[in-house]
Parts: C-alpha cells; structure tokens; sequence
C-alpha cells in the first residue's frame, strides 16, 4: 500500500492512500454518515437486530439508529456500539499509547514557542 507523508505542525504522520479517497474533501456530516453506515453494515453482517443490540450493549435502539444513520452521538455511546460488534480495532489508531506526550516534555515545547516580534524591531 502505498503513504504519503502529510507534515502538521511539525509531526509527520503516515496517512494510507486510497482507503478514503477524499476524506478532506466531505463535510463533516458526510464523514459522520460514512460512518454510521460501517456501523450499520457490520451490525447487519453479524445478523444482530438494533433489540439485541441494546441488550448486548445497553444502549437504546433508537440511539444505534441515530448512530447508523450519522446523527450525533458521544464517544461514549460509539466506543459502546463498537465494543458490542466486537469492531474496537477501527479506533485503535485513535487510541495509540506510543504518541503521549509527558509532561516534560509539554514544558519544554512551552518555553521553545516562537515569541512574537514587533515590526520594525
């Protein structure tokens, strides 16, 4: 597969291309409907009602629907969902314990900050 290396604020992070073509390129609602559809086609493929759903994970059917058509939902209720379909390694790279940063190490970026300059000085 082939990466690219996208540069924000001076980290380098490996993105794949063509996993998501455009993932730039859709609004925030569509991202959120891409989303719920996964969720929906993985829930589907485990042939799992939205009932049994709630029971696994107790969260309310009409929350699981909400979430499988892009509406809002916390964290809380995405993490629980996942964790009923047995799909938490799709927020793994999220999760990444190898990218903390310590708190020395937050200090020291603090006092490397650029300070601002006043023209004609």
């Amino acid at each position: 597969m082939l990466y690219i290396r996208t540069i924000i604020y001076s980290n380098v992070y490996m993105r794949p291309i063509g996993m998501i073509s455009d993932i730039y390129s859709l609004s925030d609602r569509e991202i959120a409907e891409s989303i719920g559809k996964k969720i929906w086609r993985i829930r589907l493929y485990a042939n799992i009602t939205r009932a049994e759903m709630q029971d696994i994970t107790g969260i309310h059917r009409k929350t699981i629907r909400d979430a499988e058509i892009g509406n809002n939902i916390t964290m809380a209720t995405l993490t629980g969902i996942l964790r009923g379909l047995d799909s938490l390694h799709l927020l793994e790279s999220l999760v990444s314990r190898d990218e903390e940063i310590s708190p020395a190490d937050m200090v020291n970026n603090k006092r490397k900050r650029r300070k601002r300059t006043q023209p004609g000085t």
